[in-house]
């Protein structure tokens, strides 16, 4: 296999990929429209004389500005502010912008724009042409515009080609965009063409909308191209977005169907598309939940034989209420009517069997069924067909009705011993609930996190920033900043530049490529590594604040703001000798903590309301946040987020605050009785597999020692989770 793979990537350059292979979807191709290959040459004579024009223009502003034209360019703003988003996307999002091969001659043409492949595509954006299609009556107008299209981008824009993918007319002709078929890299939306198809309606669609004809191909073609490409319409995905203050660019994260303006500075696809979004990609992931459906039935009819396996289910004495049950045969999976209750899902790997909706106790599996029937816990046997036959599988249930009197004793001997911890106080803990599509915007925004002993011990800051930084004081800016020392002083912070004193009201230190470092701050994580380094934006100014064991007072407040990723990335809640699934159980529940808290409406106790901060790096207070060092510490932290960075853990569609602590004296409390919390039904009094002679914590939600635990006897972070936190769920 290696061998074929290794001869294919050889001939790749004489391979003319040409087709798109899309089900259901007629193309318009380049040969039908009639596109003139020769303008995608080098040698071309209309871009070999706007080549010329322009080294004549080179040379004239050469001699206009009397130095180096490269230097010029370089001094400009634009070019170095372009140069370091090429760094920033380099640095933090280098998987954006790889291809798998690029090819330099066409029919043995030298290419002017070589032809670059990526053949896992994992999103659409979506351009209008901004052109009236009213002045177009007839397909052969439309292709005359296309013509000139063609030629604009590759001759005049210099880009070789056609930018987009595809083009629909508001006819519904779908025509064939840049040359190459698929895998090839558009050139439609700056810093995202490699991973990304674009597709360009005809029109302006600012001032008309667009055609019913346009809408139905345009639905067809991303149906096709989403179920090619394994895309999930709903499914969170991660661009990369120009900004307009340091470092100039941003990872946001949005839906894998976007309009070009969630992407870039542009209005495009004009509103009237753009308002569209929202219902096209429902349409979208409708249809392609009705291919999955059809391929489903078609591939478990012919794999798995119903009739024998409802036989002998009906026939088994064990099974008596009604229900449904799933049986896993070749990963694929089939939904048997039968006498069982609940839904219940098994798969026939080694150690793997886990009822979806339920839970498991130490290997045994827990669920709710008429208890009257089963009058105590014990060994039953359900039935799983494998690909060759039907065996019996024979697992130990324990009933709810026993879990909860386990639960009682355990509690009532806990309370005998110790001062009573719970509360009679009633109230709601979420003042606003903050749906899923909210949730996926924060995340896409900037965290603002109070550095608490930074602002409440230190009177000095003695800073470097390892690339260089820029300074925002009271009417005056600076520039190209690499030391600073700043001084409380009273209501004012004072400060040197290049020998000149300096006083401000605030000050806004925007870290330009590398990182902030706090010379004289000396915190170090457990192994010695400093944690004194800070990416994102340092604001210092008079804020609210609420010293631990004291009242709110307004006083001098440190910042670091910066976007949520990278953000999350300097969160300390695991470390690297715990399991890989309790890192990624962590990141997800610190992740929808600081969602929970985004929304100033749900009043976190230590942040005053109007504060302009939303995070805390201290552990007493919020959650435990080392900056930029934790970097160098944990990796399988880095790991995990990266892993679990696309979920969002929901509880009817809304985001639930996930308590956790250390460690359990064998059980969890349930929210109410500890703290009082009347709606959140979903932190539930649960065994706990790892007990501690004590409480460390307040003994709500995840259990760190039990959830460890449970990753270390095979459990994967979905299935503690559900485990902790009952009925909550995962957006994927």
């Amino acid at each position: 296999m290696k061998k074929i793979i290794i001869l294919l990537f050889m001939f790749l350059p004489y391979i003319n990929f040409a087709n798109w292979n899309l089900d259901g979807v007629d193309i318009i191709n380049r040969s039908q429209r009639g596109a003139d290959e020769s303008l995608r040459y080098y040698d071309n004579h209309e871009y070999q004389d706007i080549l010329k024009r322009k080294e004549e223009y080179e040379k004239y502003l050469k001699e206009l500005y009397n130095e180096d034209y490269q230097a010029y360019l370089n001094a400009t703003k634009k070019s170095r502010i372009n140069e370091k988003r090429n760094k920033y996307v380099l640095q933090n999002n280098p998987s954006s912008i790889r291809v798998d091969k690029t090819i330099n001659n066409f029919n043995g043409n030298k290419l002017r724009w070589p032809n670059s492949y990526f053949f896992d595509k994992n999103s659409i954006i979506i351009h209008h042409t901004a052109n009236d299609y009213t002045k177009f009556k007839n397909k052969q107008e439309v292709e005359v515009f296309l013509r000139n299209i063609y030629r604009s981008h590759s001759i005049t824009n210099g880009w070789g080609d056609i930018g987009y993918n595809f083009v629909i007319d508001h006819f519904g002709n779908i025509y064939e965009g840049k040359s190459g078929g698929e895998g090839i890299v558009g050139a439609h939306a700056v810093w995202n063409n490699t991973s990304s198809i674009g597709i360009s309606l005809i029109g302006h669609f600012d001032i008309q909308k667009p055609t019913k004809e346009q809408l139905i191909s345009l639905t067809k073609l991303l149906v096709s191209l989403s179920d090619k490409y394994n895309i999930n319409p709903k499914k969170q995905n991660f661009y990369n977005k120009p900004s307009n203050n340091s470092p100039y660019m941003n990872i946001v994260g949005n839906y894998p169907i976007v309009g070009h303006r969630d992407v870039g500075s542009t209005a495009c696809p004009g509103k009237n598309l753009y308002n569209l979004l929202p219902k096209i990609r429902d349409i979208t992931s409708l249809k392609l939940d009705k291919i999955k459906l059809s391929s489903y039935k078609k591939n478990t009819e012919n794999n798995i034989n119903t009739e024998k396996i409802n036989k002998d289910i009906k026939k088994h004495k064990d099974i008596k209420a009604k229900s449904s049950i799933f049986i896993s045969s070749n990963k694929k999976t089939l939904n048997i009517e039968s006498e069982a209750s609940e839904i219940m899902k098994y798969t026939n790997d080694k150690d793997s069997i886990f009822l979806s909706n339920f839970d498991i106790i130490n290997g045994n599996i827990q669920f709710d069924i008429e208890y009257k029937k089963y009058n105590a816990s014990g060994k039953h046997k359900i039935f799983i067909e494998t690909d060759k036959e039907i065996i019996n599988y024979e697992i130990n249930l324990v009933w709810q009705k026993d879990l909860y009197n386990i639960m009682k004793n355990k509690k009532d001997n806990y309370l005998k011993n110790i001062e009573n911890p719970l509360t009679n106080n009633r109230m709601k803990k979420i003042k606003s609930k903050i749906n899923l599509n909210d949730a996926i915007n924060y995340l896409t925004k900037n965290v603002k996190v109070l550095l608490y002993e930074l602002s409440s011990k230190f009177n000095t800051y003695e800073i470097s920033c390892t690339s260089s930084c820029d300074l925002e004081i009271d009417a005056i800016n600076f520039e190209n900043i690499n030391n600073l020392t700043i001084n409380k002083n009273g209501n004012f912070l004072k400060l040197y530049i290049d020998g000149k004193k300096y006083y401000s009201s605030y000050i806004n230190l925007i870290n330009n490529e590398g990182f902030i470092v706090f010379e004289n701050y000396d915190r170090k994580s457990y192994g010695g590594i400093p944690w004194n380094k800070f990416r994102g934006n340092i604001n210092i100014k008079r804020d609210l604040i609420k010293p631990i064991g004291k009242k709110v007072k307004t006083d001098w407040t440190l910042v670091n703001d910066l976007p949520f990723f990278d953000y999350m990335k300097g969160i300390v809640e695991t470390n690297d000798q715990e399991h890989i699934e309790k890192n990624k159980l962590m990141s997800l529940i610190s992740k929808n903590y600081m969602l929970f808290y985004f929304d100033k409406s749900n009043e976190h106790p230590s942040i005053p309301s109007n504060a302009k901060y939303n995070a805390i790096d201290d552990a007493r207070i919020f959650q435990k946040y080392g900056g930029a060092g934790v970097e160098d510490t944990l990796t399988k932290w880095y790991s995990a987020l990266e892993q679990t960075w696309n979920e969002i853990v929901y509880y009817d569609n809304y985001i639930p605050i996930l308590p956790y602590y250390n460690c359990s004296s064998g059980f969890t409390w349930s929210a109410e009785e500890r703290f009082g919390w009347i709606d959140t039904s979903y932190l539930q009094s649960k065994i706990d597999f790892f007990s501690c002679d004590k409480f460390n914590g307040h003994g709500v939600g995840l259990s760190g020692r039990g959830s460890e635990f449970l990753a270390n006897n095979g459990l994967n972070y979905k299935q503690i989770l559900k485990y902790y936190y009952i009925g909550v769920d995962i957006y994927e």
